[in-house]
């Protein structure tokens, strides 16, 4: 069957609208209105090999939930970087000894909005924390603004 144009059209208007990119907020967490980039979290599975009789085939065995990279906007105080090296701090000490997850671990929230407002999907990260903050680089011939990238690991999320 070749691709009916009118027929994806009336297939998509019959569900409202695509969802747009740029309509998101982080409603819960650090810096609310200055998270420029996030990610809806991805999940996969670690699979052994498994045969009874006939062809080898693929058996589940553990989830594996895939580390989210956000992005914020930096103010010229640098409160953002602050408070992710802090958080930083509560995953380790000094002298290279870890806590364990429950003590640094928080929950955010990021929704998605449609044109008109309304919360079309909402995902709430359980005990996250920051795996890595990024460099932030300083350069005479650029202009722009400086952006922190955080990837964040967690211990699940919920997609409603």
């Amino acid at each position: 069957m070749a691709f009916n144009v009118q027929q994806f059209y009336s297939h998509i208007s019959g569900k409202k609208d695509l969802a747009k990119k740029y309509n998101f907020e982080l409603i819960s967490g650090p810096f609310p209105m200055q998270c420029e980039m996030a990610e809806i979290p991805g999940k996969s599975f670690f699979t052994a090999e498994g045969r009874t009789y006939g062809p080898v085939y693929k058996v589940p065995y553990q989830s594996n939930f895939e580390p989210m990279n956000v992005s914020f906007l930096c103010t010229n105080i640098f409160d953002e970087r602050k408070y992710f090296e802090d958080w930083l701090g509560q995953i380790t000490t000094n002298d290279f000894n870890y806590n364990y997850q429950p003590s640094y671990g928080k929950q955010l929230v990021f929704v998605q909005y449609d044109d008109a407002g309304k919360i079309i999907c909402r995902v709430k990260l359980i005990d996250a924390w920051p795996v890595s903050v990024s460099p932030m680089e300083l350069n005479w011939s650029s202009n722009t603004y400086h952006k922190l990238n955080v990837q964040l690991m967690y211990y699940r999320y919920e997609l409603t």
